[in-house]
């Protein structure tokens, strides 16, 4: 059920994210109906780049908008209604950038998390749906 919510091949603020309403003066300082999820996404789960672990939390993907926050406004509502599976999930995953050394590089934010951090990205996701 997997689908291309964010495209590998496109740049990044045109692929995967729409950074209108997150960036808006109308969303500022206003908090997400997936906060929870936003807060256990940035605090549990990082990208490792040769043993520095780098939080979810802590990844800016446009000025004022973090990674955990735009995967937490992106999955929400498709993690109640859709009932992704673990597959689905890191399907999603693998198609979202994360660019380093400055735009030399691109990876799939995916292939940046270690083994168990994606088991607790997992995780975290299952628990929001069973909650919601």
């Amino acid at each position: 059920m997997c689908c291309s919510l964010f495209p590998f091949s496109r740049p990044v603020v045109d692929s995967w994210l729409d950074l209108a309403k997150f960036v808006s003066s109308s969303g500022a300082g206003k908090k997400s109906a997936f906060s929870e999820l936003a807060e256990a996404l940035g605090r549990d789960v990082y990208i490792d780049i040769n043993g520095w672990h780098l939080f979810l939390r802590d990844i800016s993907v446009a000025p004022d908008l973090k990674m955990n926050h735009a995967l937490a406004n992106q999955l929400g509502s498709r993690l109640v209604s859709e009932n992704l599976g673990d597959s689905d999930i890191e399907g999603l995953l693998r198609q979202v950038p994360v660019v380093l050394g400055g735009g030399k590089v691109k990876v799939r934010l995916s292939d940046a998390m270690p083994a168990y951090c994606m088991q607790d990205f997992l995780k975290i996701c299952r628990d929001f749906a069973d909650r919601a």
